[in-house]
């Protein structure tokens, strides 16, 4: 089995379909800068462990490749509510619905859930990634493991169930487990550091700009929102300031964007962001600005 499996926003994930884009503009380069400015584009998947704070989301260069292509880590955008939704796990050879006791239904896993994202195409000015599931384990699945089996050993189990209990744990921890090797979003996003004029500017800035259409990839994340809060308010703390750091760590001068109306907003450190939501994979390709995000990102959808 491959190492990854690729969970595209279509078909078979759920809730709404979100898209947005988050962007800041910088002063162009000079002659003796635009050497720098051009490595900066080219070197964006590299430099992103320098741009994330680790207290908001630490990220690393993931231990596989998928499709020969690198790989990302991140930890802490988001936790899990496993037991949020029922519970359909295989004992024996036959999948059983556990009913899972109220008292469990909003414990957290612990904070250490992982997503990986991979490559799936790149220019000199920019990378896209896919969410992805893991197919192997790593050390945050023993630690949400070993927590899970503490909790599930304080359940009196219905006997109507007619597994014991022996049975039901591992099965259970199993699906925890598995839960937790899901990016907690199914789609795609792309980062892009290049020229104005390719964002429609004629003043000779540049843009960094990420964009993104995706949306949950399983129930359990869906209705952990309640805790979490929704998918947009999860990430956009996590963007903006990606992109603030960009900017400190490459030395850019920020230039306001005086351009965007709409449902765009501004940042108070100058990031412009749009994050809307749809009912269907069609309406958010088809509208205004799903169409630009589209001839401006590579490969942001499949």
């Amino acid at each position: 089995m491959s190492n990854f499996t690729d969970l595209p926003i279509v078909p078979g994930q759920v809730g709404m379909y979100h898209m947005n884009r988050f962007r800041i503009c910088v002063q162009g380069p000079t002659a003796a800068e635009q050497a720098h400015f051009t490595r900066v584009g080219a070197q964006l998947l590299g430099h992103m462990p320098d741009y994330m704070h680790p207290h908001t989301a630490q990220v690393a260069p993931g231990p596989f490749s998928w499709n020969g292509l690198p790989t990302l880590r991140f930890i802490g955008v988001a936790r899990i509510k496993p037991f949020s939704v029922p519970v359909f796990v295989p004992v024996l050879g036959q999948v059983y619905k556990i009913p899972v006791p109220e008292q469990i239904r909003d414990w957290m896993a612990p904070d250490i859930h992982p997503d990986v994202v991979g490559v799936v195409a790149s220019t000199p000015t920019s990378f896209t990634a896919q969410t992805l599931k893991r197919n192997y384990t790593e050390t945050s699945d023993n630690l949400i493991r070993a927590a899970a089996k503490l909790l599930l050993r304080t359940i009196d189990w219905n006997p109507a169930i007619g597994l014991s209990a022996d049975l039901i744990e591992p099965a259970i921890t199993d699906y925890v487990i598995w839960l937790n090797q899901h990016h907690f979003l199914a789609g795609r996003r792309s980062f892009r550091f290049d020229s104005g004029a390719s964002f429609g500017y004629t003043d000779g800035r540049y843009v960094f700009e990420t964009a993104a259409m995706e949306r949950f990839s399983h129930a359990a994340y869906e209705k952990s929102q309640a805790l979490l809060g929704d998918a947009a308010s999860m990430v956009r703390p996590v963007w903006v300031e990606m992109i603030q750091r960009f900017c400190t760590y490459h030395g850019l001068r920020v230039v306001p964007d005086t351009s965007k109306g709409g449902h765009w907003k501004t940042d108070p450190g100058g990031v412009s962001y749009l994050q809307q939501g749809f009912h269907s994979y069609n309406a958010m390709l088809g509208s205004q600005e799903g169409l630009d995000i589209a001839s401006k990102h590579a490969a942001i959808h499949p």
